[in-house]
């Protein structure tokens, strides 16, 4: 316990408690459990300075984000360079806001740095602005320019300067090493996902009836749940009872309800808009099979939560998905978008219980393997050596 003492973290992460998101929890839980090891942690975040969330025997500095761009990055790497005096390593949560700061940071200093990347950000706002409607393995592939040019090449000046990196899934290792990275510095550590007890037993309450089909996602086009409600006319033919349940928020919701709306849907088809984690979980209790459609997925928190709870899940084979889901063992493996392929899956489900049983036994065993344990002891090797 003394040499941990010994050892000095600081956490630079671009988003943090109150927060919501899996990388605000990330770095919000690694903090905490470092410092309840005698690790020193100091952590630096952008957020409301009014707002501060209190988290024990770490220091916690708060950057506002409502302060212009190019100052708040300015600001940011500033507080962090006065921070580490006396660290041993900064642990950016992102090559961008984070990471920029903490390469500025290492020139001066010599500091070592360990940046965690977990998506192409050049790529999500080429997506966000309709630049693009290339998936991510294409894009990588195009040529840009302006702004998205420049984020890609701070992506790689970032990710080159750093001394060691973790992603999530070894499909995205494969991306980042197409960038000019060398692999060797890249690890994969898959992200743990913790499921209290008092969720496991919950009993739910929802006025929700039929059999329910839930998609947990981010509304945006990538997420293929366009696909999922065109099905549904189809999928009411074979089994009257369906029901699908979208949770999330995003640009496309607008879009999605129209598309109910033109179909007749609005007795089969519930948008719950976003829901907090203890509602998340119920509604995966409820569920009788797990859809995750994405033209894009590193490593999917919605789809080991949804097995933890023995869900049968259907998964598209992008990104990270087969890494994680087994076809045929522990779930299905689909084509994205692939109707057929998907209604297939469905019915599989639907009409095999001996089948669907041995899935969401298999899930839940597979669920084991990502302990938050194991993903801070790994962490923790890369991060001090």
């Amino acid at each position: 316990m003394r040499s941990n003492k010994k050892k000095k973290i600081i956490i630079a992460s671009e988003i943090f408690p109150p927060d919501i998101g899996g990388p605000a929890t990330y770095a919000y839980k690694l903090a905490d459990e470092l410092a309840s090891q005698g690790f020193g942690v100091s952590v630096l975040t952008y957020g409301n300075p009014k707002n501060k969330p209190q988290i024990a025997n770490c220091k916690l500095k708060i950057v506002n984000r409502k302060i212009p761009l190019p100052f708040r990055y300015w600001i940011y790497a500033w507080k962090l360079l006065n921070m580490s005096k006396g660290a041993d390593v900064i642990y950016a949560q992102g090559p961008l806001s984070a990471g920029w700061s903490a390469m500025t940071v290492k020139k001066i200093t010599g500091i070592r740095l360990v940046v965690k990347i977990v998506g192409d950000q050049a790529w999500e706002r080429a997506r966000q602005f309709g630049l693009t409607d290339a998936l991510l393995d294409e894009f990588q592939t195009q040529k840009t320019s302006g702004k998205i040019a420049r984020i890609q090449k701070i992506q790689r000046e970032v990710l080159k300067s750093s001394d060691d990196i973790i992603t999530v899934s070894q499909w995205f290792k494969g991306v980042v090493v197409r960038w000019g990275i060398d692999s060797g510095k890249i690890n994969v550590i898959h992200n743990a996902v913790e499921i209290d007890s008092k969720f496991k037993s919950q009993n739910p309450n929802l006025d929700l009836d039929g059999d329910v089909i839930l998609t947990v996602a981010r509304l945006t086009k990538w997420k293929g749940i366009n696909t999922l409600i065109a099905l549904m006319p189809e999928l009411l033919e074979k089994n009257p009872g369906f029901k699908l349940v979208i949770v999330g928020e995003g640009p496309e919701k607008e879009n999605l309800k129209s598309q109910i709306s033109n179909l007749k849907l609005e007795d089969k088809v519930v948008m719950t808009g976003k829901l907090t984690r203890e509602e998340i979980c119920v509604y995966y209790r409820r569920a009788m099979m797990f859809i995750l459609n994405s033209g894009y997925e590193n490593w999917s928190h919605v789809l080991v939560e949804a097995m933890n709870f023995g869900v049968p899940v259907i998964a598209s084979r992008e990104g990270g998905n087969p890494e994680t889901v087994r076809d045929g063992v522990d779930g299905l493996i689909v084509g994205y978008n692939d109707k057929q392929g998907i209604k297939n899956a469905i019915f599989r489900i639907l009409d095999d219980a001996e089948f669907r049983n041995n899935l969401a036994i298999n899930a839940k065993r597979r669920v084991e393997e990502y302990t938050f344990d194991d993903m801070v002891d790994l962490t923790k090797r890369v991060l001090f050596g």
